[in-house]
């Protein structure tokens, strides 16, 4: 049975890797009974509860990105480690299927996602970035999340010295985001080290 997908549904499973929320769809126009029987022949494929892939076979890592912000639903983006990756900083540790690193606003607590890791902080805005997709934290924030979730200081200038070395951010810019963290764990090492680098050590 052919199954008309409406164009504003179409054109968000296109932005988003060919990933749709129930909740997206219906929205969109498509009807639940539709979406019922595209999961029913395989047409459609779940990815985590609520969320679907409109295509067969695993999923890549955009879908896998984009079906773990659907699902933890508005106003989240990726961070951390997943921010990283794609600001071209980070690295998967080895791992062919690493954890995704999401935050989402406090007051929101998704229950758990699978092999997804959820961060939950206040005024998640500030640190989005503006305009960039799939949505994710801006780089000094992301630099800085890092920092604060390192287990030593070594591991903490150590995402600096990446970021930095790539021309991603600056000294400056750093120690100005820090100013905004009210807790930043490391925070008087790191400042020293970014003094250093700042006058190009």
């Amino acid at each position: 049975m052919a199954i008309d997908i409406p164009d504003g549904c179409a054109a968000l499973i296109s932005l988003q890797c060919g990933v749709i929320g129930r909740g997206q769809a219906i929205e969109n126009g498509l009807h639940p009974a539709s979406i019922n029987t595209l999961l029913r022949t395989g047409r459609w494929q779940h990815l985590h509860r609520g969320v679907y892939a409109v295509f067969t076979g695993p999923p890549g890592d955009d879908a896998r990105r984009w079906s773990a912000l659907v699902r933890a639903g508005p106003h989240s983006m990726l961070s951390h480690q997943t921010a990283a990756e794609l600001y071209g900083f980070g690295d998967r540790y080895g791992s062919r299927d690493p954890p995704l690193h999401v935050t989402v606003p406090r007051e929101r607590n998704p229950r758990h996602i699978r092999g997804v890791v959820v961060h939950r902080v206040e005024r998640a805005g500030r640190g989005r970035h503006p305009y960039l997709l799939p949505p994710r934290t801006r780089i000094d924030a992301t630099i800085l999340d890092l920092v604060d979730a390192a287990s030593s200081a070594d591991e903490a200038f150590g995402w600096i010295c990446r970021a930095t070395g790539k021309g991603l951010t600056t000294a400056g810019r750093l120690r100005g985001e820090a100013e905004r963290y009210v807790k930043l764990r490391w925070r008087g090492p790191i400042l020293e080290a970014l003094e250093d680098v700042g006058r190009g050590v």
